[in-house]
Parts: structure tokens; sequence; C-alpha cells
């Protein structure tokens, strides 16, 4: 299978830059931006060794696109850094076309064969999520579901659509991911919630007009209203935001944040959040009334045998492979073995590790 890379020239370059012009914090909230925590991706912390594990991961989890993309538009950094960056994203983008057989361009492709968790796709669901990525129609969607039914995997086919969607002048498109069980304190309130969004979305945190000692609904609402008018600025920017919010229904998450998460979907639908769209995964309650009409809400089902069924297809396509009948039933006869449905928790842990093995044994017998 393909590596996406860049060359070793190409990558020494880039880090070489990221050497002069970034230090430990710095790399670490940009990683933060895109979603990755540094703890997670490496435990050096000496630069710049740390710099080359979070490239190298970048490179191997398909999101080093989503982070030049990032620096580029980023007002932070020097002219020097954002030349290297621009420089990096052409040769990242030829490695991608490149990449053949198995070209990840389409991003559903890229997700089954390049992603570490694996992904299967929903066809019904998937003209939604791709009219949301280029803000066409309805602004929010609410995906829901019982625990191995797919949400979290909407939030990994959503990045890849973003990083796939951006134009080559013009408006640009950024995830900004929320995840709440990540968050630390014992409660997560209106505010809490609040600071998370204007510092993945670039604003200032923690304003004097956010009014911490009023009533959880008043708050809420003055919250909303000033995030109205910071994002009135992203006209201005040439940056449009899809704000995804991941694990509402946490326990810690409290109704404060619930209440802020209702405002924000009536900000929402009627357009009133400038150049931002909004996924909320987990959302443990119905959406206002009022709006419900123009909300997106969609519950997820356990994957099914057809599912299943219908991946290996998908899959050998993506690969450039044609399986033959018997080849195609062998492989489901993998899947599915010892498997009873509807899956719960441990039978995703089984399908998800044989999901991981299906593109080599494709491969061997194709």
């Amino acid at each position: 299978m393909a590596r996406i890379a860049l060359s070793d020239d190409e990558f020494q370059r880039l880090l070489a830059q990221f050497e002069q012009s970034l230090d430990e914090p710095e790399l670490t909230a940009l990683c933060a931006l895109c979603g990755y925590r540094t703890d997670t991706l490496t435990e050096v912390r000496i630069w710049p060794a740390m710099a080359v594990q979070v490239l190298r991961r970048a490179e191997a989890g398909l999101w080093l696109g989503d982070l030049l993309i990032l620096i580029v538009n980023s007002a932070s950094v020097g002219a020097p850094l954002v030349a290297a960056c621009m420089r990096a994203l052409a040769a990242w983008r030829k490695a991608e076309a490149q990449a053949g057989p198995y070209s990840p361009r389409d991003p559903k492709a890229a997700l089954m064969l390049f992603n570490d968790a694996p992904f299967v796709d929903r066809i019904d669901q998937r003209p939604f999520v791709h009219g949301l990525v280029q803000r066409l129609g309805r602004r929010v969607m609410i995906v829901r579901g019982e625990p191995a039914t797919g949400k979290t995997h909407t939030g990994l086919f959503v990045r890849h659509l973003v990083e796939q969607n951006q134009p080559g002048a013009g408006q640009v498109v950024q995830m900004a991911p929320i995840r709440l069980h990540e968050m630390g304190g014992e409660r997560i309130g209106a505010i809490d919630l609040m600071t998370e969004i204007a510092d993945r979305l670039g604003f200032a945190t923690q304003d004097e007009n956010w009014d911490a000692m009023a009533q959880e609904a008043r708050q809420a609402e003055k919250l909303t209203r000033w995030l109205e008018v910071q994002t009135a600025s992203l006209r201005t920017r040439h940056q449009s935001w899809l704000l995804v919010i991941d694990s509402l229904n946490h326990p810690r998450v409290g109704s404060g944040a619930l209440e802020l998460v209702d405002r924000l979907i009536i900000s929402g639908s009627r357009g009133d959040l400038v150049n931002v769209s909004l996924l909320l995964l987990a959302h443990p309650t119905p959406p206002p009334a009022h709006v419900a009409g123009d909300v997106l809400d969609i519950t997820l089902q356990a994957l099914t045998e057809t599912d299943f069924r219908t991946h290996v297809v998908a899959l050998a396509q993506a690969m450039h492979r044609k399986l033959h009948d018997d080849g195609a039933a062998q492989m489901v006869e993998f899947l599915l073995k010892g498997l009873s449905f509807p899956l719960g928790h441990d039978g995703m842990v089984v399908a998800a590790d044989r999901l991981r093995q299906l593109p080599a044994l494709i491969e061997r017998v194709a």
C-alpha cells in the first residue's frame, strides 16, 4: 500500500523552518487547533526532536495538510514559515496525487485506506455531511446514536472533506474540533465551552461581556450574542469554520453548557453565526422546537451485515482491485465470523481489528 509522505529533502526544509520559527508551546497550540494533543503524538519534549515526531505523525495520519493550511492562514507567524509551508503544501498535494494505485483524493477512500481507525461508509448520511462542509443548505447537523455506531467516525469523515474542500483561492474552510471528554474540570459550564470555542476560532477569551455571575440561561444568551459579533470578522479574514463539538452526552457536561449549545443551534440555523457551521455529536436533547426544521438531525444505527458486505466491495474498488465472487465471500466470512448483530462494544472491537487487516487480505486475494 502506497504511503503518502514528503520527500526527505522537502521534509528537512520544512523541519528547518519549524526549528527556526516555532517553539514547543507554539507547535502544541497549532496541533490543538488541528484537533490533536501533542502529548498523544509524542512523549519527547526536547526541541527539535518533538517537531520531527509531530510532523511524522501528521504525515502518517494524513492531517499534515490541515496543519500547513492553518499555518499559512495564521496572522501570528512570519513570512519565512508561511513560504516554507506553502512549498510543503504543494509537495504534499503532489504526493497525494502520485500515491497510486490508492490515491486518497476521494476522501472516503482515504479514510478506508490510510486512517488508523477503520471507516465504514454511511451512504445515507454522506450527502448531508458534504452539504454541511460546503455550506450548502442547512448549517447545523446533529449526529446521535448508541455507542459504537459511528459518531466519532463522522467527525473523521468531516475532517477529510474539509481538507479536500480547500479552494485554490478565496475563502478557506477549517475544522474546529472540541472534544468535551478531554476537557479538564469537574463540570463543564457555558463559559468553559465558550472559552474552548473562542480559542479554536482565534478570538480573545474571557471577555468582560461574558458575565460569569449571570444565571445560566442569561449567560448562554450573552455568550451567543458575543460570538455572533466576533464571527463578523471572519468575512474580512476570508475564513469559514466548521465547529465540531463531540461528546455532548458526557456526564461532566453541565446544563449551562447544554443551554449554550441550544442557543448556538438557534443562531447557527438562522445564519447569525457568520461563516460558521455546527456539527454536534451525541447531543442528548432535541433541538429547540422552533428551529428543528432547519437542523439536520440524524440518528445512526448499529452496523449491519449488509454494511460490512458493501464495505468489502467499496474497499476493493478504492484499492483498484477486482474481487471475484469467491474472493468477496472469503472477505465477508472473515469479517463476520463469530459476530452477532446488532453489534455491541465488544463486537465492534473485534470488527475494527478485522477491518484494519482487510486491505492486506484483499491485496493477496484479488
